[in-house]
Parts: C-alpha cells; sequence; structure tokens
C-alpha cells in the first residue's frame, strides 16, 4: 500500500469534493443538525484526512477501535469499496442521532466488558474478531481513556503477532503525547521493522500518528 500526505491536496479535497458529498450524504439520511455540528467540529481535520486517506486504495479492511460516536467511523468509510469494521464496549447516547449501521460499508460491534482484563480484551480475547484486527490492513486506535494502558496494549499485541498492516493512534499531541514520545524512543531501540510517521500537519491539534507494520510507502509532502 502507498499512501500520500499533501496539506493542499487536502484542502483541495476538502473544498472540491468532501464536504458537499458528506453534507449531501447528511440530507440524504434526514441527519439531524446536532450530529452534523459535531461532525464539522474541532475533530474534522481528521476526518477529513481520513476521508482523503481512504480515497488512495480500494478493497481493503479497516478496523476501528473505539467507535465514540460514529463521527471517525463514518470518515473512514468514504470509499465504499472498502469494509469498516468499529467496535466499542458502550453504545454512546449521542449516536441515536445517526445510526452508522445504516453505512452500507460499515459493519459495527458493541462488546461488553465482562469477564475480561481491559476493554481490549473484549476483542482481543474472541478468536473471531481478534483475527479481523490481524488480518485488517488499516487500524484506527481511539479507545478511552487515552492512558497508554489501552495502547500499550495493542501494540505488544500486533507486534507479537507478526501484524502487516498500519495503525492510525489518536490523541498524540495530547493526552498521549507522553506515550507517542516515549514509543517512538522505544521503537527506534528495539524495533526496526517498524515506522513512525507524525501526522500532526495533517490532522488536527491533539494529533494523529501512524505506524506501519509492514511493507507500506508513506509519502508526506
Amino acid at each position: 500500500m502507498k499512501l500520500t500526505f499533501n496539506l493542499t491536496d487536502i484542502d483541495n479535497f476538502d473544498k472540491k469534493e468532501y464536504t458537499s458529498a458528506i453534507t449531501n450524504y447528511f440530507n440524504s439520511k434526514n441527519v439531524s443538525h446536532t450530529w452534523r455540528s459535531y461532525y464539522f467540529n474541532k475533530h474534522y481535520g481528521y476526518r477529513r484526512m481520513f476521508a482523503y486517506m481512504v480515497k488512495q486504495f480500494d478493497n481493503k479492511n479497516i478496523v476501528e477501535l473505539g467507535t465514540d460516536i460514529g463521527g471517525g467511523t463514518l470518515a473512514l468509510s468514504y470509499n465504499q469499496t472498502n469494509n469498516v469494521y468499529t467496535y466499542d464496549n458502550v453504545i454512546k447516547h449521542s449516536r441515536s442521532l445517526f445510526d452508522i449501521s445504516t453505512i452500507e460499508n460499515v459493519t459495527p460491534y458493541v462488546l461488553t466488558s465482562e469477564g475480561t482484563k481491559t476493554a481490549m480484551g473484549n476483542v482481543l480475547e474472541k478468536a473471531d474478531h481478534a483475527n479481523r484486527v490481524l488480518t485488517s490492513d488499516v487500524i484506527f486506535f481511539d479507545v478511552d481513556p487515552h492512558s497508554g494502558e489501552h495502547e500499550d496494549e495493542m501494540f505488544y499485541y500486533l507486534n507479537e503477532n507478526n501484524y502487516k498492516g498500519i495503525v492510525l493512534w489518536d490523541d498524540t499531541n495530547g493526552q498521549l503525547k507522553k506515550w507517542f514520545s516515549d514509543k517512538c524512543k522505544e521503537i527506534s531501540e528495539k524495533y526496526p521493522n517498524i515506522r513512525v510517521y507524525d501526522l500532526l500537519k495533517y490532522s488536527w491539534i491533539e494529533g494523529t500518528a501512524l505506524m506501519c507494520f509492514g511493507d507500506q510507502e508513506i509519502i508526506l509532502n
């Protein structure tokens, strides 16, 4: 997989295509003004970047860990040739304003935390879900709370199980800033097979980072 991130191209994509396309989609689904305002709020920087990114590949499997109320899900599903599987451990109240299960290429899962160590255990301890994670082409990781505990659990799990896709981590310039800095140092010392790209310039103030666990080509310009 080859991915290019260019701020001018993302701006043009947004102005010439994405804003109008997503607005037309909201109109067709009678999406509430509350949810529309939510979608175009401070998080919009990474949402439009995700939509721009997924247009660059077809027929891939994307896993989102941490659905929240579905803003990232909607952006990740923009290229309908790809399949998006999104996981959360609760149903957010605001999600009722827009049902992500109505998106044609999205499959949502709500998992309980009963009998598991952490919220991640719901995914990693179930063979079918764990296999989907490990065979996915792209993972977007946005699990609350952003303490580094869930992030470490996923990072080591992927590395130990020879994952070959890419992972996008949310809030790497915000709540996870120290975790991200420490992880970059650890990777440089112990994991020469993993490459790290800071996408702060292209996403939003809280930051997004990308890690390649395989032989993907990432171009930042």
